[in-house]
């Protein structure tokens, strides 16, 4: 007697008992959810990623404005403007901090107006942006937002 042609297999062989038909369906829907974890996590890693270049970027160009510039209040207020425009808040929760940090050779932390007793000082700015980011999935111990910060320090004279 010969196999009717429901029993045969692709192939021409007839079908044994115990045939494996429907095993790679039953894999794929065990390893699917792991794998639709794995994919999210990524886009997650690269949107922290692509934020802090962004935010490393912004500093930079705030730091390039400010080391060309002379040490002024309207002066900040450029350095604060190219930060700003270079990469506009996400959210619009953005910190920002610029400042102008002075200090004379011994470390100590003095007025940019004050002349130093022990030999000029050194003026630095200091640019520090932070932001928070929103996750596409809750992470243990990060929860939904992670916050990404850069700084930069450059020593003006």
């Amino acid at each position: 007697m010969t196999a009717s042609p429901r029993d045969r297999r692709p192939g021409g062989a007839p079908a044994r008992a115990g045939s494996e038909d429907g095993i790679a369906a039953v894999e794929l829907a065990l390893a699917l959810p792991f794998l639709v974890l794995l994919l999210i996590g990524l886009v997650d890693v690269g949107t922290l990623a692509y934020s802090h270049m962004q935010l490393a970027a912004a500093a930079r160009a705030g730091t390039q404005i400010g080391l060309v510039g002379p040490a002024t209040a309207a002066w900040l207020g450029e350095v604060r403007a190219a930060v700003e425009a270079a990469a506009p808040a996400a959210s619009g929760e953005r910190e920002l901090r610029v400042e102008l940090r002075c200090q004379c050779q011994s470390g100590a932390p003095v007025g940019c107006t004050v002349t130093c007793p022990d030999g000029p000082r050194a003026a630095f700015l200091e640019i520090a942006v932070a932001q928070p980011v929103r996750l596409v999935l809750p992470y243990p111990g990060l929860g939904s937002e992670a916050r990404i910060a850069y700084a930069t320090v450059a020593r003006l004279y």
